[in-house]
């Protein structure tokens, strides 16, 4: 009974999602329910900068895009350059981190601002660039 009532709920929920994405959205309604299947975008940002800052489906529906590119500049204030004392991230001494984060503090350095911070860091990173692309190890 209990593998015929989960099949059941499958089906129906693959049945909802093929009419969801053969349907056009209802958004006059306020409901989009193509939408919970994508991670919202905004063209006030660059998409480098929406890269960087918005998490992976479906934890990017938890907040707005403003919301999660505020937090993603406060982050870079204190993990994206030479000093990453206060970065409070659990694994900023992993490989894994130190290989992503300069990838990652350029997105965000391009979501704009305009603060001194953030003129500092895309300052920062296009000095990295030049300097790198000059000399080869």
């Amino acid at each position: 009974m209990k593998k015929l009532s989960a099949i059941a709920v499958l089906l129906v929920v693959l049945v909802l999602a093929t009419w969801a994405l053969a349907t056009p959205s209802v958004e006059a309604k306020g409901f989009c329910f193509k939408c919970l299947f994508h991670c919202p975008k905004s063209d006030d940002y660059d998409p480098a900068c929406l890269r960087s800052a918005i998490p992976p489906w479906p934890i990017c529906h938890f907040h707005s895009v403003d919301d999660f590119v505020d937090h993603a500049q406060d982050s870079a204030t204190r993990c994206c350059g030479d000093v990453t004392s206060a970065c409070r991230c659990p694994k900023k001494n992993t490989d894994r981190f130190r290989n992503k984060i300069d990838q990652w503090c350029r997105g965000v350095a391009s979501c704009g601002g305009g603060d001194k911070e953030q003129i500092a860091a895309v300052e920062f990173f296009e000095q990295l660039e030049s300097s790198s692309t000059a000399t080869v190890l």
